[in-house]
């Protein structure tokens, strides 16, 4: 959920979230690290927000650091990101691009359309990508990473979801589930 209170100075696109993420995974291996690369004015860690505070757990484990970060793209988008790093490695990454206003349901379809399916093509190639129509979420491999994304209403709110993680990292049970998809229903 996005607390537009809580918006830092400067805005970022979610695309290039996403695509630094994608390209910089394995370069990323704490908190400081996203910061740094995606720029702290671009920003707010949210984790100890009153708001936000029962969603992370900042030290679920001896080496685990969770923490959740706010950003604005426009006045009308926003989101969140997840991060979960483990022992000096990114392990799980979670975006959440919100749309409001009067054309929000009509905006989150037609970025989602046209300008994510397009990076998404761009950067894993459209015939790695697998619809998956029990969870309704694309997937797919780029290289080393599992990606799922999806629509979302969450309260009300249209939203983009986009988890990436490492396979090596990866639960066998989402790993089986993301390769029994991959064979259902090219896009």
């Amino acid at each position: 959920m996005r607390l537009q209170q809580y918006d830092p100075p400067k805005p970022v696109s979610y695309l290039n979230l996403i695509d630094i993420v994608l390209h910089e995974y394995d370069g990323l291996r704490r908190p400081e690290d996203i910061l740094k690369t995606v720029g702290a004015n671009r920003l707010t860690d949210v984790t100890h927000t009153p708001e936000i505070e029962g969603e992370a757990t900042v030290r679920l484990y001896d080496g685990g650091d969770q923490r959740i970060y706010q950003f604005k793209e426009s006045a009308s988008r926003g989101g969140t990101i997840d991060v979960l790093f483990n022992h000096g490695r990114l392990e799980n990454f979670r975006a959440r691009l919100f749309f409001s206003g009067v054309w929000g349901k009509a905006g989150a379809v037609v970025y989602s359309s046209l300008r994510y399916s397009r990076l998404m093509t761009g950067v894993v190639g459209r015939g790695n990508i697998r619809f998956d129509a029990a969870t309704r979420q694309f997937f797919c491999h780029y290289g080393n990473l599992v990606i799922a994304y999806t629509h979302e209403l969450d309260m009300g709110l249209p939203s983009i979801s986009t988890s990436i993680l490492a396979r090596e990292g990866c639960y066998q049970g989402i790993l089986s589930t993301a390769n029994d998809s991959m064979h259902l229903s090219p896009v």
